[in-house]
């Protein structure tokens, strides 16, 4: 996962940046003109018009609704590390190809830029610059994987990445493993009626039974969604699939902000012996299974490939295999880029 430095902007007068970072709203609302730069981004800026109408035919979408975004505190022009960005109120149309990437532990359960609890299974993402709530199609220009997700919350502001994808977005257009990827995002421009007014077609099965929505607050349940996400490959058992070099690629274990732990097994500990697995820190996760047995087996693996402590942690009866604990996120992100590039390619950092 490449993680984003981002704002998570409360609809108030007062907005909070995430990594202890300041952010701040101008208090002015804008209205999309017919001048600035094209693309996303901070600055004076404006959307690039569709030159066609958007095809949904067969695309799996989010429930799509009329939402009203003028008037929300978290559409107002906004400042995040030194930097404006201009909202687009009042936009109909809206084009551009870019880099994606994803984020989801280390935000699981705070409060997006619209208030709304964050759910890291759910399918939504995050965007600069489109007001809040809004509605894109996003294809992986790779693989020609589409999805319409439901924009909640602003960033990322790392680089150039035109938008961020919750993790179950990420995966189900193949966007975790590679971290990051070329998409091509389209707007909707949905109608009082709840028909979009710039498309054509309609979309697959919806991923109705599939959506997880923003968590209720002080809950690990969604607002409105299903138990669990059933992913591309049908499963929707706690282990996920296995990968043909046996590793689990995929946590599909219900959301635990703050999990209890029922049992922890603690593995080999090269490095750091004497720290249990519940100890506070960020930590690297690299495999979950509801298998106890190959779980320890990828711990004991990993502890010797990466020189660190690696534990398993069971709880509610998936395990999961964890590196660490390290004291800053930085040190994470660099054991997992060595966990990726030692075969656990779905690895990414979580904080107890």
């Amino acid at each position: 996962m490449k993680h984003r430095f981002s704002a998570l902007l409360s609809c108030t007068v007062v907005a909070v940046l995430m990594l202890n970072a300041c952010s701040s709203s101008s208090g002015s609302v804008t209205r999309v003109g017919a001048s600035g730069s094209y693309g996303t981004g901070p600055g004076h800026t404006r959307p690039m018009p569709q030159s066609g109408k958007v095809d949904l035919s067969g695309v799996k979408s989010v429930p799509i609704r009329y939402e009203r975004t003028d008037g929300r505190g978290c559409n107002r022009n906004y400042t995040v590390l030194g930097k404006n960005y201009e909202v687009w109120n009042g936009m109909d149309s809206y084009i551009e190809e870019g880099t994606a990437s994803w984020y989801g532990p280390t935000f699981n359960g705070n409060k997006t830029s619209m208030g709304e609890i964050y759910n890291q299974k759910g399918i939504s993402a995050a965007h600069k610059n489109v007001p809040l709530p809004s509605y894109l199609k996003v294809t992986n220009l790779k693989n020609g994987k589409k999805l319409v997700v439901r924009v909640n919350d602003r960033g990322p502001f790392v680089g150039d990445r035109i938008l961020d994808l919750s993790e179950g977005a990420a995966r189900y257009l193949g966007v975790i493993g590679p971290g990051t990827a070329k998409v091509r995002l389209e707007y909707l421009n949905i109608a009082r009626d709840g028909s979009v007014k710039n498309a054509e077609g309609s979309p697959g099965s919806t991923a109705t039974s599939e959506y997880q929505g923003p968590l209720k607050s002080n809950s690990d349940t969604p607002v409105s969604s299903s138990d669990n996400f059933q992913t591309e490959g049908g499963f929707t058992g706690k282990s996920g699939w296995v990968n043909p070099d046996g590793w689990i690629s995929f946590d599909n274990a219900p959301v635990n902000r703050a999990p209890k732990v029922s049992t922890t097994n603690t593995a080999v500990n090269y490095n750091q012996a004497g720290n249990s697995a519940s100890a506070k820190g960020y930590y690297v996760q690299m495999a979950a299974t509801s298998d106890p047995s190959k779980a320890q087996e990828i711990c004991s693996m990993m502890a010797k490939r990466l020189n660190t402590g690696v534990k398993v942690q069971t709880v509610n009866g998936v395990s999961r295999v964890l590196a660490g604990p390290f004291t800053s996120e930085a040190q994470a992100r660099s054991m997992a880029e060595k966990a990726r590039a030692q075969g656990a390619s779905d690895s990414f950092i979580k904080k107890f």
